[in-house]
């Protein structure tokens, strides 16, 4: 069959061959389906698995005509329409014989009535399509919202990839809206486009962004003027960025007064500076690590905590709470209130200016003020009083000037710097030392108190209105190169003073008190002016170091209780009453000159390495002896002796002169021994009363 006349054989083949051609006319049936691949053809090998099953039938005799099998080829289908749907017309093309077969033997010569079939059996699925989503720069600066910006597309299906579609509203939101590395979960998103329905959108798996710290969250006041309210935040765009945790570097409290209260395990962390407005701390924490400047600063409890300073421009009201950073606290009043101070703690300086009312006072509520540096305090006119009582620790030099009444203590160290301290009064304690670098002027008094050493240096003069008093209530020791000059008021000295310089102490002309109440010791020269008033020295001077002078220009009566020491610039006593209780000694030619109005009395020795002189009239009762060295002894009043005595200016030059105003009375026995030197007896000797 199919061969050339007389020609080779090329094929044989057992079959049958039908005399007349019969003809099979091929139909579809069944059903195809495929996803959208945006083409409308399928090749024949894939109707089985991607189309589906569909089978080719002779639409006389179905799949056999008399008897024989017929097997069709196909080489493509083809779709009506691309698109997704259902009962699409699908048609067979090229149609061919594949094989007919009767039994196992082929049948030749069958003729095809139709190449190509078709029938609406055919389905398109939506084809997938997986948009592709990025977080905008990887993440964003914080803004208080969980929203993040993406970008998304879709890639379509196909060779071409020239399908009209494209993605729209995909959302994404962060997991947490604070600073740090976050999943961003997807949601929503809609096709759009010629072929948009022929796809279903699939989202990625969720990316992952940064929230970084926002550098300036301005403070709106939208709401109302509490911080813990998001609404009240704007980040420059939208309302929500609230500052907490450490999300947000810099605060801008603008013109407002914002209240800021616990944030419940939220409070800001890292903030860099808060600047502007008026900040009232109610409860909760901030920790501000550069600066914190304000208008006015408020806080009755919580904390504000950090490495950074505080500056408030216009008030100041810490009626509780804690301030503990490691910058400085610089405070100015203007709006004629109180300065109310609760607890400080600063590694760096205090600074405290009143410029209000001078009515108002600079107070304190707290526990303590506790400053690593200097603490530097000016009032307005002398009268706003300063009151800094409680349990304080200055490590520094403390100023104070231009204020009321001044009361400062501290638990350790007390440094008062070198522009000292001016006002009403003053009033120094410490629980350790004290050192007084700077002059104290003040209108009233001046009380200072340590435990341990107070130390006051030669330029830190008081010069006081009011009583001056040191130790009043503290057993430390004095040791001063100062003066001290009141207006007519005592001046009180309680525990043992040591000289470390000339010290002039007077409270002028009126009726103000010198009163020592313990030892006196250091070889300078102490000059003390009393006016009216008394000077005591209650207490040895000169016992362990010898002043190296004394010189009492007034007083209406000098007690020298104690034994008193001086060296060579003597002692010199200008007063209405002296009383000398004790021994007397001077070295180094040191002299004893007492010009006494009233009565001057002596009850011990009088042992001087210098010249006694007894130069006014006032009347002498004599009850110790003097001993000069080579040295003269003379009196001008008239003597009363009380005890036998004797003057002696020893083996020298020395005279004993009793001037015509001198005479000498007491049934006691008067020894005199002038040496080389003479003796003058100028007024009666026992005219009243005869010597024994």
């Amino acid at each position: 069959f199919n061969t050339v006349l007389n020609g080779g054989v090329e094929e044989t083949h057992s079959g049958f061959i039908y005399s007349e051609t019969p003809s099979s006319n091929p139909t579809l049936t069944g059903s195809a389906s495929k996803t959208y691949d945006s083409f409308d053809t399928v090749e024949a090998e894939d109707i089985g698995t991607g189309a589906g099953l569909l089978y080719v039938r002779d639409e006389e005799s179905g799949d056999t005509f008399d008897g024989e099998t017929i097997i069709f080829d196909v080489d493509s289908y083809t779709y009506f329409d691309k698109n997704q749907g259902s009962g699409i017309e699908l048609t067979a093309n090229t149609i061919s014989h594949a094989s007919v077969m009767d039994g196992t033997a082929v049948v030749y010569g069958y003729g095809l009535g139709a190449t190509s079939a078709s029938i609406f059996a055919g389905d398109i699925d939506r084809a997938d399509v997986t948009a592709s989503v990025a977080v905008v720069d990887g993440g964003k600066e914080y803004d208080g919202l969980l929203g993040a910006t993406l970008t998304q597309g879709v890639t379509p299906v196909g060779d071409d990839g020239t399908d009209d579609v494209s993605v729209t509203g995909i959302v994404g939101g962060y997991a947490f809206k604070d600073v740090g590395t976050h999943v961003v979960t997807l949601s929503s998103g809609t096709l759009s486009g010629i072929e948009a329905d022929n796809y279903n959108l699939l989202l990625p798996s969720n990316p992952t962004a940064t929230i970084s710290q926002l550098t300036t969250s301005t403070f709106t006041g939208a709401i109302d003027n509490n911080w813990s309210n998001p609404l009240n935040w704007s980040n420059g765009s939208v309302s929500g960025a609230i500052p907490d945790f450490e999300n947000v570097a810099n605060v801008d409290l603008g013109t407002l007064t914002v209240d800021f209260t616990d944030l419940n395990g939220a409070n800001p962390t890292d903030l860099a500076t808060i600047s502007n407005g008026s900040l009232n701390i109610v409860s909760g924490s901030i920790t501000v690590n550069t600066s914190t400047i304000l208008s006015d600063y408020s806080q009755g409890a919580g904390s504000l905590l950090g490495t950074g300073l505080l500056t408030a421009q216009t008030g100041f009201d810490q009626s509780g709470g804690l301030i503990d950073i490691d910058g400085n606290v610089t405070i100015t009043e203007t709006e004629n209130d109180n300065i109310t101070l609760g607890s400080i703690d600063t590694g760096s300086n205090l600074q405290i200016t009143h410029q209000g009312a001078d009515t108002n006072d600079i107070v304190q509520s707290g526990d303590a003020l506790v400053v690593t540096g200097t603490t530097t305090i000016t009032g307005t006119a002398n009268n706003n009083d300063v009151t800094l009582s409680n349990a304080n620790d200055f490590g520094g030099a403390v100023t104070i000037t231009n204020a009321g009444d001044v009361q400062v203590n501290d638990v350790n160290v007390l440094t008062v710097g070198s522009s000292g301290i001016s006002g009403i009064s003053a009033d120094l304690d410490a629980g350790s030392t004290l050192s007084l670098n700077g002059a104290i002027n003040v209108s009233g008094s001046v009380d200072i108190d340590a435990t341990g050493v107070t130390t006051v240096a030669a330029v830190a003069n008081i010069s006081a209105g009011g009583v001056v008093i040191f130790g009043a209530n503290k057993a430390g020791t004095l040791t001063t190169s100062a003066d001290v000059s009141t207006t007519n008021t005592d001046v009180t000295f309680t525990n043992a003073v040591t000289l470390a310089d000339d010290v002039t102490i007077q409270t002028n002309a009126g009726a103000g008190n010198v009163l020592f109440r313990s030892t006196v010791n250091g070889n300078q020269l102490l000059t003390l002016t009393a006016g009216t008033g008394t000077i005591t020295l209650g207490a040895a001077v000169g016992g362990a170091t010898p002043l190296s002078g004394l010189l009492i220009n007034s007083a209406s009566q000098v007690d020298v209780d104690d034994t008193l020491a001086a060296d060579d610039e003597g002692i010199d006593i200008d007063a209405v009453i002296v009383n000398l209780d004790n021994t007397v000694t001077t070295t180094n030619n040191g002299t004893l000159t007492i010009s006494n109005t009233g009565q001057l009395t002596t009850l011990n020795t009088l042992n001087l390495a210098g010249a006694f002189d007894q130069d006014s009239t006032g009347t002498v009762s004599l009850g110790g002896d003097v001993t000069t060295t080579a040295d003269n002894i003379s009196f001008d009043g008239a003597v009363t002796l009380t005890s036998d005595v004797t003057l002696n200016s020893t083996a020298g030059a020395g005279n004993i002169d009793f001037a015509s105003t001198s005479t000498v009375d007491g049934n006691q026995l008067l020894t005199l021994t002038a040496g080389t030197g003479t003796i003058t007896l100028g007024a009666a000797v026992g005219g009243a009363t005869p010597l024994s």
